[in-house]
């Protein structure tokens, strides 16, 4: 969103009432000047304040805090020190001088009569434009290439961004850094293994596709992403005198520790995997990627048996999670009720919807086994 205000700005080619408002409650520099590292003033009002934060923030997510392009202001930014300390150009940014892709083009510095022809400078300011190629050249060498803009910048420029603007915008920081998620993919691959980019993918789509209650979607986000509260965090946070696990007595209990490799926890898994099997009648094995990831690609279930494998675990997640300062593992009877109140809440959906049959293929072999 802070994007959003930034092309605004940009895009009304400075001469946006937004801006000129902006412009009136900061003055000088211009904010264009602050986007690019000059201090903001502390008059500057809050909500102004956390655009400009947040800009550069994308900036910096995006690797391109402090590098130049076109876009990068002469007279008041931080990234041209030298050419910032000049004095007497004045005139120059009133003419419309004011970016480094004004008087930089292509591979080398533009000419004083080309400045000349488009700005109509006098020739008295000769010895200015002498004294901004010297400062220019401090900071680049004839033969560089300065890119027009950033990603980021080239959204903000964009004028009207229209519809998806801001999915463009955030599509634009993950691509460029890998986001949060790139961590969350090398933890989990430290603990299963490395995987496939689709079972990635399939990992991430889980929380929205292996059940339709809302409840257990956000049983497996947090799942996911491995928030909660381990022994080994709250030790690590002094809110624990130990990480061992409350189980098994491992010194260091960490997520995957606690959800998987605990003995007892494993001792759990097998019960409730070798119940599933006996409902599905077919062998389901002991994988952390169905199990825990809701990844199915390696399993060879059909799809109704799949969504019954995603729902029966998110249930045996949510029991590990609800009893995770237990010195036991949780019942499998609680385990077979969280279950059955799955298919009941599932079956009321597809019966308003009209389609009992698709309940039926998922369910119906756990009737009798189950006794749902």
């Amino acid at each position: 969103m802070h994007t959003l205000v930034i092309n605004d700005w940009m895009g009304g080619g400075w001469t946006d009432p937004a801006y000129q408002l902006e412009l009136q409650t900061m003055g000088y520099p211009r904010i264009l000047d602050i986007l690019y590292g000059s201090p903001i003033p502390r008059d500057t009002p809050d909500v102004t304040k956390v655009v400009l934060l947040g800009w550069r923030t994308a900036q910096k997510v995006t690797g391109w805090w402090g590098r130049l392009t076109q876009q990068t202001p002469l007279w008041h930014g931080k990234q041209l020190i030298h050419v910032a300390g000049l004095e007497g150009f004045q005139k120059w940014d009133t003419i419309g001088i004011s970016t480094l892709g004004d008087i930089w083009r292509g591979t080398h510095i533009r000419s004083f009569q080309d400045l000349q022809k488009q700005y109509s400078l006098n020739k008295t300011q000769f010895h200015r434009y002498l004294q901004l190629r010297h400062a220019l050249l401090v900071h680049l060498q004839t033969g560089d290439t300065i890119p027009e803009h950033s990603p980021m910048e080239a959204k903000a420029l964009m004028g009207d961004l229209g519809r998806g603007g801001v999915s463009q915008i955030y599509r634009t920081l993950i691509t460029a850094t890998g986001g949060p998620l790139r961590e969350l993919r090398q933890r989990w691959e430290s603990w299963v293994g490395s995987m496939e980019e689709a079972d990635w993918t399939e990992a991430l789509m889980a929380p929205c596709s292996l059940t339709m209650a809302t409840r257990f979607r956000l049983i497996q986000s947090y799942f996911l992403h491995a928030a909660y509260l381990t022994p080994a965090m709250l030790h690590k946070a002094g809110l624990r005198p130990t990480a061992e696990c409350p189980r098994c007595r491992y010194h260091t209990a960490d997520f995957y520790h606690m959800v998987w490799t605990c003995p007892i926890i494993m001792a759990y898994w097998e019960k409730v995997v070798q119940e599933i099997s006996e409902v599905l009648q077919e062998e389901v094995k002991r994988s952390p990627l169905p199990l825990l990831l809701g990844v199915m690609g390696d399993t060879e279930l059909r799809r109704a048996d799949r969504s019954f494998l995603g729902v029966a675990c998110l249930v045996a997640k949510r029991d590990i999670m609800a009893d995770w300062k237990a010195r036991v593992a949780p019942a499998l009877a609680k385990w077979r009720r969280g279950v059955d109140w799955c298919a009941q809440r599932e079956k009321l959906v597809y019966e308003a919807r009209g389609c009992l049959h698709k309940h039926k293929k998922i369910w119906g072999k756990g009737e009798d086994v189950v006794g749902l």
